[in-house]
């Protein structure tokens, strides 16, 4: 199949608007790149690092500790991920809650991550105030 008769660039973005650090390689080899005025959350429960910028929304939110106290240490992306979703105003809490059922594929997880959802904008709320 031919897609182009040109070539097809990178699909990878040098200067992103937003940046979830999941641990602090992350964290210290993009911080730099992020767009002025962008986003960036940090799972502190990993990164003890502050971001040195202050032309960037930056939130900082323990993911990890939050997962494990709710027993799926492995669900940190779905604090970050909410968290994300609600800074940007991509999409409501109800709306993604509402979706998480049709696209978990273990089902035996639905109650954690959307106990999960509901801690992320909570904390969300208390972020913004």
């Amino acid at each position: 199949m031919i897609l182009s008769q040109k070539e097809i660039g990178s699909p990878v973005v040098d200067y992103p608007n937003s940046l979830i650090a999941m641990n602090r390689p992350s964290l210290l080899q993009f911080v730099d790149k992020v767009q002025s005025g962008g986003l960036i959350i940090v799972n502190s429960s990993v990164v003890q690092d502050k971001v040195e910028r202050d032309d960037l929304r930056v939130i900082y939110v323990p993911a990890t500790d939050m997962a494990k106290d709710a027993g799926l240490i492995n669900a940190a992306n779905m604090i970050v991920l909410t968290l994300y979703l609600l800074e940007k105003e991509v999409v409501d809490i109800e709306t993604l809650k509402a979706v998480v059922p049709l696209s978990l594929k273990k089902k035996e997880y639905l109650d954690i991550n959307l106990r999960l959802i509901e801690k992320a904008a909570e904390y969300h709320r208390e972020y913004k105030d």
